[in-house]
């Protein structure tokens, strides 16, 4: 094939390519466009742009600039004695040496400390066995109660509140947390895992509403609300804030009733004091 015509034709293929390259990014720009409406129809808020970070070159640096590389700690660097003196010691074990690998004229010179961390996971189950009573007079059962922690619970204090930390702290999902227990020994279903989860203690839940009121009280608070789909409703996700707190629910709309709910609690009556200010109030917001 003459010279010419190879020039043309790898000439045309290009202009195809960019002209493919350009199609896709049209494309892109309108799928883009495309799901921000579809988040915006369902309430949600549009994603984000983030702008490329530029990496500044080293030969883009002024060489007489005070620029220094940054130093990567290695993993065996740090304060280590101050660490060790954190470690809670469980145990403490005397090791014995082999003297028969040693010379004839060694001397004892104490004892050298070495702190090595460990954990244990394993079972830790409990028969109980409650004694029964019969009254003949009631013909009816006594028995001794359950010690506190156990008493209306199939898995000890322990292991729910093992299972409150993974999936709340460590963020491990249900399903992983049962693979972990099954894995030591445990008889436990995910639905199981899911009411521990899912179930917040009386104690907790008169706790945490207090803390609540307590710190709504002391300060300002930040409200916000986003839009979220909860099994096939629109609903919206409540935000109330502050330096102390920060309080999540779910609300049906945004409508100052229900945030007024989420503030005081949905168990409560709605309240509103009319005085001698809110006539004040009314007459400065209507127009002569």
């Amino acid at each position: 094939m003459p010279f010419d015509e190879v020039k043309s034709l790898v000439k045309k293929l290009a202009d195809k390519l960019e002209q493919s390259n350009q199609k896709i990014e049209n494309l892109e720009s309108e799928n883009i466009e495309l799901k921000n409406r579809l988040r915006e129809l369902i309430g949600e808020q549009e994603l984000p742009e983030f702008k490329e970070k530029k990496k500044m070159k080293s030969k883009d640096r002024d060489p007489n600039s005070q620029y220094k590389e940054p130093r990567q700690k290695g993993p065996g660097r740090g304060k280590r004695g101050k660490k060790i003196e954190k470690i809670n010691i469980d145990k403490k074990v005397t090791l014995e040496a082999d003297k028969s690998k040693m010379p004839s004229d060694v001397t004892f010179k104490g004892c050298r400390t070495v702190v090595i961390q460990d954990i244990e996971l394993k079972t830790s189950n409990t028969e109980f066995k409650i004694p029964r009573f019969y009254s003949p007079s009631e013909k009816k059962y006594y028995e001794g109660d359950l010690p506190e922690g156990f008493k209306g619970h199939e898995f000890g204090p322990n292991l729910r509140a093992f299972v409150l930390m993974l999936n709340y702290q460590a963020r491990v999902t249900e399903n992983k947390i049962h693979s972990i227990l099954s894995s030591v020994g445990t008889f436990i279903s995910i639905g199981h895992i899911n009411n521990i989860t899912q179930t917040i203690p009386a104690n907790i839940q008169a706790e945490l509403l207090l803390a609540k009121d307590t710190a709504i009280e002391k300060e300002a608070v930040n409200v916000d609300a986003s839009g979220i789909n909860t099994n096939g409703d629109q609903n919206y996700l409540q935000c109330i804030c502050n330096k102390f707190f920060s309080w999540f629910d779910l609300l049906k709309n945004r409508s100052r009733y229900e945030v007024f709910r989420s503030l005081i609690g949905h168990d409560k009556v709605i309240q509103f004091k009319f005085d001698e200010s809110s006539v004040e109030w009314i007459k400065g917001r209507v127009r002569e």
